[in-house]
């Protein structure tokens, strides 16, 4: 069993185990519990915060069977991202292999709460994303759109197949159900 208690970070000093975060330089607020075994791993907490309340994650997961076909699991409590964390993530990240389209940068607070697991190469997840209201006109460069407040629920299952480096991954199920308003 391991706790991590509330802890400031700064993700620029962890680059040598992950060089996209070289470029993070505003800290973030930590915490975690774990436990596991020598072939499971339960994240029981992990909750990450930005100085700026921009970002938020709470959720907790699992992995196990790693040396065999692996089993886990990520559940998101709690997931915002305001404006300004899109913008500091796609800041920070520029220059790297991530690359945030302009239209979703233009999408505005963003809530999140899901659950998601897999095992081997199957994938199957379930998740609600509510917004405060997206401007179309903005995220479209269109002023014939206006405002749309959505919350959305999807649900899907995806299996891959072949290799790795495939274009396109199959969806066998996918779906959506929402309040789409104005």
């Amino acid at each position: 069993v391991a706790s991590l208690n509330e802890s400031t970070i700064t993700p620029c000093d962890v680059a040598c185990f992950l060089p996209n975060l070289k470029h993070f330089r505003n800290s973030l607020s930590l915490r975690s519990d774990l436990h596991g075994t020598a072939s499971a791993l339960h994240l029981d907490l992990l909750r990450i915060t930005s100085s700026t309340g921009s970002i938020t994650l709470n959720g907790s997961g699992m992995i196990s069977n790693w040396d065999t076909t692996p089993l886990w699991i990520i559940q998101l409590n709690e997931t915002k991202l305001s404006a300004d964390g899109l913008q500091y993530v796609a800041k920070n990240f520029n220059g790297t292999k991530i690359r945030i389209p302009q239209e979703i940068m233009r999408l505005g607070n963003i809530r999140v709460k899901g659950y998601a697991q897999g095992k081997g190469r199957t994938i199957s997840s379930r998740g609600n994303i509510q917004t405060d209201g997206i401007n179309l006109s903005r995220i479209l460069n269109d002023n014939h759109y206006g405002q749309v407040v959505a919350d959305i629920k999807a649900e899907g299952r995806l299996t891959a197949y072949g290799q790795h480096n495939q274009k396109k991954l199959p969806v066998d199920q996918l779906t959506l159900k929402g309040n789409i308003g104005r």
